[in-house]
């Protein structure tokens, strides 16, 4: 099977790239925590993910197959950790607690928390940062989001860069660790009981 091609999720691409990670991340133990009503976790998912995906398309790299949009990676390039309540508000970032509503914007910040000290401790500097990486369900184990990730490890091996992510999801962890991410931090949030895991990726000669 020939290797799908990788492009730049376009601006007319959000709403189905979101539509793609929503439906991806269905049953990520986060997602379940904040939102258990399977139904209204469908309804609330896609406009939570177009927040995500128009903010990697204003001031990062959001990258999908070619042919369409059934795998998408949201990459960020960061020089510290520091963001701008600007920059939410231009992407809708900062809707996302009313559009969650108050109870579950609140449990699921209780594994956001966690996730940004994470983030802290495993890449301060530089670094490119994987923050979302979906494909439809019944297009995963086809190599899709390997592709995807592929795409960026390979620039930030070319420009010394190193890379980041964390998963809450048991079964992604080999994935990353074939790509060459280790495990740098792993912890259980306290208050869903839900295992998290951080890894880095140093760059490769």
């Amino acid at each position: 099977m020939p290797t799908p091609k990788v492009a730049r999720v376009h601006e007319d691409q959000i709403d189905v790239a979101a539509g793609t990670l929503a439906r991806a991340f269905h049953l990520d133990p986060p997602m379940v925590y904040a939102l258990p009503d399977s139904a209204e976790r469908a309804r609330v998912l896609p406009p939570v993910m177009k927040t995500f995906v128009t903010y990697a398309s204003m001031f990062g790299e959001p990258l999908t197959t070619t042919d369409k949009p059934e795998a998408v990676a949201l990459w960020l390039q960061l020089d510290d950790l520091s963001d701008t309540p600007e920059r939410d508000r231009l992407a809708g970032v900062d809707q996302i607690p009313s559009i969650l509503g108050r109870e579950a914007f609140s449990r699921l910040m209780h594994i956001g928390r966690m996730s940004e000290r994470f983030h802290q401790h495993c890449a301060p500097g530089k670094h490119l940062y994987l923050q979302f990486l979906g494909v439809e369900p019944e297009r995963q184990g086809r190599g899709l989001g390997s592709t995807l990730i592929s795409a960026m490890t390979k620039r930030a091996d070319a420009e010394g860069l190193r890379c980041y992510l964390d998963t809450f999801q048991p079964r992604n962890v080999p994935l990353y660790q074939k790509h060459g991410f280790k495990i740098t931090i792993e912890e259980v949030e306290t208050n869903s009981g839900i295992r998290g895991w951080g890894f880095l990726r140093e760059p490769r000669g």
